[in-house]
């Protein structure tokens, strides 16, 4: 299936957030994405790697779809709160810099997103005051 959908990126947060907390082995979760939704093996795996990526607040070089980055960043909001989202939005940015860098393209998707979720990170630090 060439296609990722909402029900599949859904999907793939929750794998990556059990692979993430060792509640799963990588290789199962792609496996379970693969089997359960029809996703292709090397995306899941890259939005499972990448979920880890925007936990750490470090570059991810494989591209989501603005659907993925959108979900991702608001389900961590949810779960996680505002210091996780700033850290996955330095993980957004460190990823728009290296692909306009290195792959000579604009991510004018990612970086609006990227822009609407620090707006919210930048209010919750004011009404955190």
């Amino acid at each position: 299936m060439g296609t990722i959908t909402d029900e599949m990126i859904k999907a793939a947060y929750d794998v990556a957030k059990e692979v993430f907390n060792n509640k799963s082995a990588l290789d199962k979760g792609v496996e379970n994405l693969h089997e359960q939704y029809e996703m292709n093996r090397a995306s899941a795996k890259h939005l499972i790697r990448n979920y880890s990526c925007l936990i750490r607040g470090e570059v991810y070089t494989r591209t989501m779809s603005g659907a993925a980055t959108r979900y991702f960043l608001q389900k961590i909001l949810d779960d996680l709160k505002t210091d996780a989202l700033r850290q996955a939005l330095k993980a957004v940015d460190l990823h728009i810099t290296y692909y306009e860098r290195f792959k000579h393209g604009k991510l004018n998707r990612t970086r609006e997103i990227h822009d609407e979720f620090n707006k919210i990170a930048a209010a919750s630090i004011v009404s955190d005051k």
